[in-house]
């Protein structure tokens, strides 16, 4: 698949701290910012996650799409990722649990 679209780094569910690169298909396109949810391809299977930024380019070859939007507003301001970053440093805990944490149930 040739890259075309914003490339977002999303932090799912199941992997534990690490954020993955997904691309931003045109019909999602202005649908998704920093704090969205989204439902992304991981594997043979579907799973949530957050988007936590936008690259310019990723080092990986071959992306795969974000599926949808899950909801229709973001979720993780700024200010709330950038929290969790800090209490993911502070506490060495892995940045999916750190989100969860932050988010209502």
């Amino acid at each position: 698949m040739g890259i075309m679209g914003r490339i977002a780094r999303i932090v799912v569910d199941v992997v534990p701290d690490k954020a993955l690169d997904y691309v931003v298909s045109p019909d999602l396109d202005g649908k998704v910012d920093i704090g969205s949810r989204v439902l992304v391809p991981l594997g043979a299977t579907r799973t949530l996650g957050y988007i936590v930024g936008f690259l310019e380019r990723s080092v990986h070859v071959r992306l795969r799409e974000i599926i949808s939007v899950v909801g229709d507003r973001t979720y993780l301001t700024p200010s709330l990722l950038r929290l969790a970053e800090w209490m993911g440093e502070y506490y060495c805990a892995p940045s999916e649990r750190v989100l969860r944490t932050l988010l209502p149930g």
